[in-house]
């Protein structure tokens, strides 16, 4: 039997149109126009429209994280997320297609529940290769780490 939230999302109109504009906005548009001129972006579009260019994430509520905090994850990483919402067993979210294998790796890596379709079965066994709760650093980690010695004499030099 649905619950309160499973019916609340059914009916709930405003995520589905959040959803379409996310899939509009995060659309590839360069990369179809590049590739394939006129036809690319029309591709695009259909994909847009009948949302094949975004993956839908579900995560279960069962686990130690919400909904924003997986999203903060994601984000941390440059994983675009948006339509979010929440469904008695699930966090929803939806992501930039052709960012799926990396978000959901990152995901199964970091031992977060995630009952969505696998999208590469590979990440299965790759996320079981690191220890509980291990995650890579991110390209604004590594940014931001202390400089050695040497970074700062190089520094100096034109």
């Amino acid at each position: 039997m649905p619950g309160f939230l499973d019916i609340v999302d059914a009916v709930n109109l405003l995520s589905r149109i959040e959803a379409l504009i996310g899939r509009i906005a995060f659309a590839d548009w360069k990369g179809a126009s590049e590739h394939h001129g006129a036809i690319g972006v029309f591709g695009e579009t259909a994909r847009a429209l009948g949302g094949t260019n975004a993956w839908e994430l579900r995560v279960s509520r069962e686990g130690n994280w919400s909904g924003s905090e997986v999203a903060h994850f994601l984000k941390h990483y440059g994983i675009d997320v948006w339509g979010g919402r929440t469904t008695s067993d699930h966090f929803v979210m939806y992501i930039k297609e052709r960012q799926a294998n990396w978000a959901e790796y990152l995901l199964r890596r970091r031992g977060i529940p995630v009952d969505s379709a696998v999208y590469n079965p590979a990440n299965l066994v790759y996320a079981q290769q690191h220890a509980p709760g291990d995650q890579p650093p991110a390209w604004a980690d590594r940014e931001s780490a202390p400089k050695t010695g040497i970074e700062k004499l190089l520094d100096w030099l034109p």
